[in-house]
């Protein structure tokens, strides 16, 4: 159910910007410090800052590399700032509507303040033109850095009051959440290079460093958890590494999220005269994973530094790239690692070598970007006299470059520095400075530079996963059946230390199951690994153009499923297998299962046997329910009747029908019901219930006839029930 827009460069060639050619990149505008933000629908922002006075501007492209906001940007802040606090202090990020978020530092007070802008694909201040001002401590502030959560607010950490740090949450409209914010300081040590990530269940990590105060100067990387709304979750922060010799200058240590609710650190860190490369990985509830670090190479001839970190999207293993230099330095390359969750390195004790060793050149800003299995790496290649060029590279998942002679972006020669990397859905735009100009790239996932053939988006009512649309309607009732399978504390007697024992199974998760989905005629495997069951991982399933057609956790596999099927499983109207045998399944089956558009009779089609459901039973499938465990059925009979007290109209079955059908609907008590039924054009065709009717369950026949006993026509019919305020409408369909 994609919505396919076919570049056709007869008729675009004229407006489309991202050059094909690496000679013409695209001109940006004049200045320094370029930082990249891609959005939903493959476009992307570019902010950078002025040379000499810093002003801070904007400039918004299109997926095809038209420019949106004039020739030249707009204009965020042309307050007064300090160069070597401006070039290092920017911070961007797009939010879920794809308004940018612009945080940096100026002395607009005379100090320098936090201050954060929010701006729309239109071009409009959100936040006011002079942004929020996070800090307001009249004392220096310094590297904000910002991070978003799920409900679209935002998470801020920067340095703060000399030495201590600061966190801080910004709601969607502006509101500074956490009031003065949480505020750490240490009274012996200074706190610096604070940064955050939001965790795959929903928290927030915080990392920084702690330094001695004195020469030398020994660090250690600090993490500590938080929920949503700022109470910390781990008692005291945790030491990642520390103290140790990080090299001068080199404060800023990457951290990125991991499929175990933590974090993974990444670092360089001194031994003796040696620089290694080294990361971690701390789980949910701050405890190291692989004890205490991996060396991404034990080379011990050469130094390994500013490691760059990606998770890859299915396998979930880290993907490590750093610069490599011989002991005297003379040599220099770029190096890739990649590591399990087990942490055991996949690419051999040294790595792979990405750009071999030579005396020629030094490699700058290395940066990484995941596309499913695949990596990106893109870096400047700089030579003895300061010239240098753009290039990129890809590895496959067993770390073979993909590319051969592509993956050139630039090949002017001339200085460049600055190079920043954003990950669009299908392309990596890259940008630079250049002689006090920005430029900039769309380099495709395919190493060709120039917009893509097509932009994929999917339509309303879609929601997009790994590059394909699926029904969120459908997704929703998966959800669902999952939730009540983990809501139901049902007891499977697993053994202890059975992993792959649970409800729902959690093998079906695992990396290595044989659970698979078939999407378009393709196979895909969309498990994780991260220890929890996802719609797109409950069993075997076939979608078409976005709408599950089967689904099947039964017969051969069995996915220890329990809990209650869904009220509003019928509206899955494009299914066309549903085998839940030999699950756990309890508790009364909706009548709305009589919507799906199945053979009942089949059991390779439709099958519920073997599981807890509880009469009485839908009457299109009550001879095909199969063998079911009622041991529990009457008790749970009894507490419906007590604890319901909603009015229900449960639908037809069988619907379609032909020459009749049954409705049925609950009462919470005794009460007046009409039941009518009305053709398409909203005509009443008859009355089938107007009367006081007892409480609990009821139903009523229609034979299709109207007010004078006669046959009504093919076609769709509403039946509208009426009782106290309740009034609900379901569809009916005739077929002749």
């Amino acid at each position: 159910m994609k919505k396919l827009i076919t570049l056709l460069f007869i008729v675009t060639i004229l407006f489309a910007q991202w050059t094909s050619d690496s000679a013409t990149p695209q001109f940006v505008g004049n200045g320094i410090m370029p930082q990249i933000a891609s959005t939903s629908d493959n476009g992307v922002y570019i902010v950078w800052l002025t040379e000499g006075d810093y002003h801070i501007y904007v400039q918004r492209f299109d997926a095809f590399g038209i420019p949106q906001f004039g020739d030249s940007g707009v204009l965020i802040s042309d307050n007064n700032n300090a160069s070597w606090i401006a070039v290092h202090h920017l911070n961007i990020l797009v939010d879920e509507d794809n308004n940018i978020i612009i945080s940096s530092v100026d002395q607009r007070t005379g100090v320098w303040e936090v201050y954060v802008w929010k701006i729309n694909p239109d071009g409009d201040f959100l936040w006011g033109e002079n942004g929020i001002a996070i800090t307001t401590a009249s004392t220096n502030n310094m590297s904000p850095r910002l991070t978003l959560a799920n409900d679209n607010s935002i998470i801020m950490t920067c340095s703060h009051n000399e030495g201590e740090i600061l966190f801080q949450r910004i709601s969607s409209e502006g509101q500074l959440i956490w009031n003065e914010g949480i505020i750490k300081s240490d009274e012996t040590k200074y706190l610096i290079s604070p940064q955050s990530i939001l965790t795959d269940d929903n928290h927030i990590i915080f990392q920084w460093l702690r330094q001695s105060s004195g020469w030398p100067i020994y660090s250690e990387i600090l993490m500590q958890k938080y929920d949503i709304n700022g109470n910390s979750l781990w008692d005291d922060p945790i030491v990642i590494v520390g103290p140790v010799s990080f090299p001068m200058g080199n404060w800023s240590q990457q951290i990125i999220g991991n499929s175990s609710g933590g974090g993974i650190s990444g670092w360089t860190e001194l031994a003796g005269n040696v620089q290694n490369a080294i990361i971690e990985s701390v789980g949910e509830a701050g405890i190291s994973l692989w004890n205490g670090g991996i060396n991404l190479s034990t080379n011990a001839n050469n130094f390994r530094m500013s490691p760059s970190l990606t998770l890859c999207d299915s396998t979930n293993d880290v993907v490590a790239v750093w610069r490599e230099a011989s002991g005297s330095q003379s040599h220099r390359g770029i190096f890739a690692q990649r590591i399990n969750q087990s942490g055991n390195k996949l690419w051999g004790d040294y790595g792979i070598e990405v750009v071999e060793m030579n005396v020629n050149y030094d490699y700058l800003d290395v940066s990484i970007s995941n596309f499913n299995e695949n990596v990106i790496i893109t870096y400047l290649e700089q030579s003895i006299n300061t010239t240098a060029d753009v290039f990129s590279k890809k590895l496959d998942l067993f770390g073979n470059l993909s590319w051969d002679d592509i993956g050139v972006l630039t090949i002017s020669n001339t200085p460049k520095q600055d190079l920043a990397t954003g990950k669009g859905k299908n392309c990596v735009f890259v940008s630079w400075s250049e002689s006090d100009s920005i430029f900039a790239h769309c380099l495709r996932d395919d190493g060709i530079l120039g917009p893509p053939d097509t932009i994929d988006e999917c339509d309303s009512g879609f929601v997009d996963i790994e590059g394909y649309c699926f029904n969120e309607n459908d997704l929703a009732i998966l959800q669902n059946m999952i939730d009540n399978s983990y809501a139901s504390g049902i007891d499977l007697d697993c053994d202890d230390g059975d992993i792959f024992c649970g409800s729902p199974n959690p093998f079906m998760d695992n990396q290595e199951s044989n659970f698979s989905n078939i999407i378009d005629g393709e196979g895909i495997n969309f498990a994780d690994g991260d220890g929890i069951v996802e719609p797109l991982e409950l069993g075997n399933q076939e979608w078409e153009e976005g709408r599950l057609k089967s689904i099947m956790c039964g017969a051969y596999i069995y996915c220890q499923l329990s809990g209650t099927i869904p009220d509003n499983i019928g509206e899955m109207v494009e299914l066309e297998q549903f085998r839940f045998e030999g699950n756990y399944l309890s508790g009364i089956i909706p009548e709305s299962l009589c919507d799906l558009n199945l053979n009942f009779e089949d059991n390779l089609v439709f099958d519920l046997s073997n599981n807890r459901l509880c009469p009485q039973y839908p009457n299109c499938i009550e001879l095909n329910i199969g063998n079911q465990d009622t041991s529990n059925c009457d008790q749970l009979s009894i507490n419906y009747s007590l604890i319901s007290n909603s009015y229900e109209l449960r639908g037809a079955y069988p619907n379609p029908f032909n020459p009749s059908t049954n409705l049925e609907y609950y009462l919470p008590k005794d009460s007046f019901v009409h039941l009518e039924v009305f053709d398409i054009l909203g005509r009443s065709i008859k009355i089938l219930v107007n009367r006081e009717e007892k409480h609990g369950l009821n139903s009523v026949h229609w034979n299709a006839s109207d007010y004078n006993g006669k046959p009504v026509s093919a076609g769709v019919y509403l039946v509208r029930m009426s009782s106290n305020d309740f009034n609900k409408t379901t569809k009916l369909i005739l077929m002749k």
